[in-house]
């Protein structure tokens, strides 16, 4: 597999993971197949592991190590950076949300309200 072709292959994977992560599970999970193989992988964010497994006979004789490249090139890093601004931008609407609640509170007279 060329370096060109893995480095597109990850990039797509790791955006997929990211899209697809579970933020109470801490962890995500793809499907992709493809013409000659199928390729499933995972993500666990509270140990950090990728486990990739590749489904097709022609793959893993083709290219027998493909599986520990791409566990090794998804960047958990840059996984985990994308799902944390995410979880940051989350927070931050809800905190909105309820500043703007309590804000109608006050002008009604309510007091400080029974959100926080």
């Amino acid at each position: 597999m060329k370096d060109v072709e893995l480095r597109s292959l990850t990039a797509m994977i790791e955006d997929a993971l990211i899209g697809n992560f579970d933020h109470r599970k801490r962890s995500s999970s793809i499907c992709m197949s493809g013409e000659t193989c199928d390729i499933e992988v995972s993500y666990d964010a509270l140990t950090g592991k990728v486990e990739a497994m590749i489904y097709g006979d022609d793959v893993r004789k083709s290219y027998p190590n493909v599986q520990k490249l791409i566990e090794d090139s998804i960047s958990t890093e840059k996984i985990d950076n994308e799902v944390y601004l995410e979880e940051m931008r989350d927070d931050e609407e809800y905190e909105a949300v309820m500043d703007n609640r309590m804000a109608l509170d006050r002008a009604y007279g309510y007091g400080y309200g029974i959100y926080w």
